[in-house]
C-alpha cells in the first residue's frame, strides 16, 4: 500500500488555506478555519509561517471574536490555537476556554464534552490502561443505521477520551467497527466514514489493513488544491440556491479538518488533535 504523509497533506492544505484565510469571512467559516489552521500547523509546523501573519488576525478583529457561533470542537480548537500564539491579544479565545472549563462537567456523558474535558487536561502523557468494558449493542453495528452508528462512536469517543484511555477490544466490535467505516466509505459519506476510522484508531486497530486502506483513501481525496473531497455536483448545486459568493467554503473547511485528523489518528502521528496546539513548537 501507498502510505500518505500526515505533515505533506497539511503543508498543502496550508497554502490553500493561505489564499482564503486573510480575506473576511463569515465568523462560522473564519472559526473553521482556524481550527484547521491549528491542525495543519500541530502536523507540519513549518505550515505555521504560512498561517501565523500579523496581518490576517488584525484583520479578522479578533478582539470581538464569537467563538459561539461555530461547533464545539471547532471553536475549541480555534480558541485554544489562538491562545497559544497570541495570548492575551484576543481576550475572546481565553474567556471561551474559562467558560467551558466552569459548564463542562469533570466527567463526561458525551463526545463533546470528552472533548473539552481531554483538551483542556492538556494531557500529553501516554495513553493510560484501563480494564473500562465497553457497553455497545452489537445489533447497531450490523443495522447499517447511521444514527445507531453514530451513538457507537459517541460511546467509545466519550469512553476513550479520543484515544488516551486504551481499552481492550471486546469481542468482534473493532471488526464490526471496520466495516462500518468501510461501508461510509463506499457511500462516499466522508464525515461518518472519518469519524468511524479514528473510532477504530481509538480502539488500537490503526496499522491494519482495512484502516491502513482508509488510510490511502483520505489521501487519494485531496485535490491539487490542498482541499480535501470531490464534491462538484454538491457545489454546482449550492451555487444555484444560493447567492453566496462561496457556499462551498464551509464543506470543504469541515471534511479538510476531518480529514487531516483521521490521517493523524491512523498514522499514529504524535500528539492527536485535541492537543494539537499544546504541542506546536
Amino acid at each position: 500500500m501507498t502510505h500518505f504523509s500526515p505533515e505533506n497533506a497539511a503543508a498543502s492544505t496550508a497554502k490553500w488555506l493561505q489564499t482564503i484565510i486573510g480575506s473576511r469571512m463569515e465568523t462560522e467559516h473564519l472559526t473553521q478555519a482556524i481550527a484547521l489552521a491549528s491542525v495543519c500547523a500541530a502536523l507540519n509546523p513549518k505550515s505555521c509561517d504560512l498561517l501565523i501573519q500579523p496581518a490576517f488576525w488584525q484583520a479578522q478583529n479578533l478582539r470581538n471574536f464569537d467563538f459561539s457561533a461555530s461547533n464545539i470542537v471547532n471553536s475549541l480548537m480555534a480558541a485554544t490555537f489562538l491562545q497559544k500564539i497570541k495570548g492575551d491579544l484576543v481576550t475572546g479565545a481565553s474567556n471561551y476556554i474559562t467558560l467551558l472549563n466552569e459548564v463542562v462537567p469533570q466527567s463526561p456523558t458525551n463526545a463533546n464534552e470528552a472533548y473539552v474535558r481531554t483538551t483542556l487536561q492538556n494531557n500529553t502523557s501516554d495513553q493510560i490502561e484501563t480494564e473500562m468494558v465497553l457497553d455497545i449493542d452489537l445489533r447497531h453495528l450490523r443495522s447499517g443505521n447511521n444514527t445507531k452508528l453514530k451513538n457507537v462512536l459517541d460511546i467509545i469517543e466519550t469512553h476513550t477520551r479520543f484515544g488516551t484511555l486504551v481499552i481492550s477490544e471486546q469481542g468482534p466490535i473493532g471488526a464490526l467497527l471496520e466495516g462500518s467505516a468501510m461501508q461510509a466509505l463506499s457511500k462516499y459519506d466522508l464525515p461518518l466514514a472519518f469519524r468511524a476510522l479514528r473510532a477504530c484508531a481509538y480502539l488500537g486497530r490503526a496499522g491494519s489493513f482495512v484502516c491502513d486502506s482508509g488510510l490511502d483513501f483520505i489521501g487519494l481525496c485531496q485535490n491539487a488544491n490542498g482541499v480535501f473531497g470531490d464534491f462538484d455536483t454538491s457545489v454546482a448545486k449550492m451555487r444555484r440556491d444560493t447567492s453566496e459568493g462561496q457556499p462551498e467554503l464551509s464543506l470543504y473547511l469541515s471534511i479538510s479538518l476531518q480529514a487531516l485528523w483521521t490521517m493523524a489518528e491512523l498514522s499514529e502521528v504524535s500528539g492527536r488533535p485535541f492537543r494539537l496546539t499544546s504541542n506546536m513548537t
